[in-house]
């Protein structure tokens, strides 16, 4: 990846037709997962000192802290905080198919459309940045998913080029196909995967 110093000690980084902060900030331990669940007024203070100390990059998705606090508690806790600089910053939320597959062409394209307006919603924004599917699940065709993609980055509710897949663990050449049947898509923005290691 390219990198180019800003502002401070912060760097930037393309990811696809994106530049982002070199260091980005997940969300999720916000909500769960992580020991401690800080109450919400520090959640929503920590991605602002994020975001003063130059990370532009922020990523959430539906089912973050969904056990604990309902669908959506995470995309909502980000919303709030990025609220007066939001086009300053690039948000990535996911969605997953939950419970049975939809059938149909349809039935994915219905059930995509329904994920992605409670994100914006809980976003307070009319798009997002990068939107990943969060699992891959066989018994939807990653074909129909790519088609239904397209058509929201053609509506503007996906900004970027293209959508993204995560967390990938044995799915990248799975999610790559479905995504060659549109030759103006490419292929996936981003491929998130199940595990980050950081080496000190």
């Amino acid at each position: 990846m390219k990198q180019q110093k800003v502002g401070g000690s912060m760097k930037k980084r393309r990811l696809g037709s994106l530049e982002v902060s070199e260091t980005g900030m997940v969300c999720m331990g916000l909500s769960h997962g992580y020991g401690r669940i800080p109450p919400e007024e520090e959640s929503v203070a920590t991605i602002r000192a994020a975001y003063d100390a130059g990370c532009t990059f922020f990523d959430t998705a539906e089912g973050y802290g969904a056990a604990l606090h309902g669908a959506g508690h995470n995309e909502k806790l980000l919303g709030d905080a990025v609220r007066g600089f939001r086009d300053s910053v690039t948000l990535a939320t996911k969605f997953h198919f939950m419970g049975d597959a939809p059938e149909g062409t349809d039935g994915v394209e219905s059930c995509i459309r329904d994920h992605l307006a409670r994100s914006l919603k809980n976003l307070r924004t009319d798009h997002v940045d990068l939107y990943y599917l969060h699992r891959v699940n066989r018994r939807v065709p990653v074909q129909a998913v790519a088609d239904v993609m397209s058509r929201l980055i053609g509506d503007g509710l996906i900004r970027r080029p293209h959508p993204g897949m995560g967390p990938v663990t044995s799915g990248r050449e799975h999610a790559r196909r479905g995504a060659r049947r549109h030759p103006g898509l490419g292929g996936p923005e981003s491929l998130q995967h199940a595990r980050a290691r950081l080496r000190t």
